[in-house]
């Protein structure tokens, strides 16, 4: 069986800030507790969008540290709230698809985890699929026909 933990909505802001009063770095190391408590049994932990607040390179660089502590493997996106080439300077180029959005296919015991990148542009909040996307999706999905799909 296959068993994730997913997690979204981080809006990791820089040291010494919050976000609407909270502290979303100690909530990421209490999150991160509990699944080490709790699901250490889990295949992956996969980050769905809106990793940081502002999407500011201080932001990604706490949340790569505060992810360093995590003994399960982690698959992230980004969503509105972020910033592509900032996200993609701390993480690291590799983690951007050949569309150059940080969409990702994993296979894992049977199934095929989809995770796309929904971030238009720094300062938009609204989110959106660009046709390239749609193109890498429906190639990703023709390239394991008999896999379930999440």
């Amino acid at each position: 069986m296959l068993k994730l933990v997913i997690l979204s909505d981080l809006h990791i802001v820089p040291p010494g800030e919050t976000s609407l009063g909270l502290d979303t770095t100690d909530r990421l190391d209490h999150g991160i507790a509990a699944i080490h408590a709790r699901h250490a049994d889990a295949d992956m932990v996969l980050i769905a969008g809106d990793l940081a607040d502002l999407g500011d390179r201080a932001s990604y660089e706490r949340l790569r540290a505060t992810l360093d502590g995590l003994r399960l493997p982690v698959a992230l996106t980004i969503g509105n709230h972020d910033d592509r080439a900032t996200f993609l300077d701390v993480f690291g180029a590799g983690q951007a698809a050949a569309t150059g959005f940080v969409d990702r296919a994993i296979d894992c015991k049977g199934y095929r985890i989809i995770l796309m990148d929904s971030a238009i542009e720094p300062g938009r909040h609204d989110g959106r699929l660009e046709a390239a996307q749609l193109d890498w999706l429906a190639a990703r999905l023709d390239e394991a026909p008999d896999s379930g799909v999440i």
